[in-house]
Formats: C-alpha cells, structure tokens, sequence
C-alpha cells in the first residue's frame, strides 16, 4: 500500500489559516461584546429618563399646586440632569458625557439639578412649569 502525504503535508496549511481566522476575528467579537455592554448601561439610564419624563408631566397635567413625593432611582453608572436653561429635556450623562436625552411636555423650573442614586424627590406644579427637588 503506497502512502500519500498530502495529508501530512496540508494540515500545517490547514492550522495555520485557521489560526489566521481565529486572529483576525477576536478584536471585531470584543468590540461588539464592549458595544453591547455599553448598550445595557445606557438602556437602564434611558430607562430612568423616561420615567421621570413621565413623572414630570404627570405633575404638570395635574395642574397648579399639586404636590407629588415619591422614591426615585437612577444606575450608579451616571446620573440625570434635569431644569435650567434646556428645562423641556431630561439629559442622561454616563461617564461625564451625554448619551441620550428624553422630552417632557411640561418644563423643569429653576437651575440645572443633578439626579443619582436612590433619592426622594418633589414634584411640585407651577404656573411656570414642574419645580423638582430633592428632599
């Protein structure tokens, strides 16, 4: 029986474009798995937004004078800005930069407020808008 080597003589070929696949697809896989965790984070902040968004302009429909107390809690990883000058807007910060925002149909009255942790909030409607503040 007369052997063949190509066997042999292929696999060294065969290990090393595997390896040469296996390199070139490690840093794209790390990137995504980065890009989907930061995608969570940012989720559960955007998430909050959206409650307080709400929160807010369930007090402002109530009209003047309603007063609502309630326990709100934001990811330890950032933290949201609400009032000043931008009072329509919710602003979600991760790491000191913004990344993502949600609308309100009522405005936040007085100056720019920060929002982390586990906190209890006023809300209080005005003529003016929503006035919220932390108790």
């Amino acid at each position: 029986m007369i052997g063949s080597r190509s066997g042999v003589i292929g696999m060294p070929i065969r290990l090393a474009v595997s390896f040469l696949i296996v390199a070139l697809m490690v840093p794209p896989v790390m990137g995504m798995v980065d890009n989907i965790r930061d995608d969570i984070c940012t989720r559960g902040l955007s998430d909050a937004a959206d409650e307080l968004a709400g929160l807010v302009d369930s007090v402002g429909n109530r009209g003047t004078g309603y007063t609502l107390r309630t326990e709100f809690s934001v990811p330890d990883d950032g933290y949201l800005m609400i009032g000043g000058s931008d009072g329509w807007v919710v602003r979600v910060y991760s790491d000191d930069r913004q990344v993502g925002r949600a609308l309100m149909d009522h405005p936040v009255t007085g100056p720019d407020f920060a929002v982390h942790g586990r906190c209890l909030l006023q809300l209080c409607s005005t003529e003016d808008g929503v006035e919220v503040t932390e108790i």
